[in-house]
């Protein structure tokens, strides 16, 4: 009986931990996914002063959740993320239209794409 009362117990904790995780990692992103709007918006005005300390704002803020995400996913996904944010800055900084819209859209892919992967559905855990 003992043993069944520590399982559930165990189990519980998990649960509430990986609730916790996908939480936290949801208000996270939704963080990096508000700045990737509002730079979209700069850049479509061509309001790039804005722009620029947006795109700072969302390298910066990637940067800090990298370190306790690093734990949890797998590199490659959060460094692609990392990468795309550079690219934007750089985008930013010669004022390419046209690549910071591209790169921003691609982001805002890979962002989805890394929340999706991170639910325990069947799917991702086979």
């Amino acid at each position: 009986m003992r043993g069944v009362i520590v399982g559930i117990v165990i189990f519980i904790v998990m649960i509430t931990g990986m609730l916790f995780y996908l939480k936290v990692l949801e208000k996270s992103t939704d963080g990096v996914l508000e700045l990737v709007d509002g730079t979209y918006e700069a850049v479509s005005r061509e309001s790039w002063e804005e722009a620029s300390g947006r795109a700072e704002q969302m390298h910066a803020q990637w940067r800090e959740n990298m370190v306790w995400m690093a734990a949890f996913i797998a590199v490659n996904k959060t460094e692609n993320i990392l990468i795309s944010t550079a690219n934007i800055n750089e985008y930013v900084k010669r004022r390419d239209t046209e690549e910071v819209l591209s790169e921003l859209a691609r982001l805002r892919i890979l962002i989805e794409q890394m929340r999706k992967s991170e639910y325990p559905l069947l799917r991702n855990v086979i």
